[in-house]
């Protein structure tokens, strides 16, 4: 591997555990929604 594709990874690696925590309560307001959406179709079927 070059330095440069080290460098990015690194920088990659940084920046995703940076968002990890805002992605996670992203994810789970998303399931969170899916799965109130789902109860709903339920409810109107």
């Amino acid at each position: 591997m070059s330095p440069i594709n080290k460098q990015t990874k690194k920088t990659v690696m940084a920046l995703l555990s940076k968002n990890h925590l805002k992605n996670q309560l992203m994810l789970n307001s998303f399931s969170f929604g899916s799965i109130l959406l789902s109860f709903s179709f339920i409810f109107l079927l």
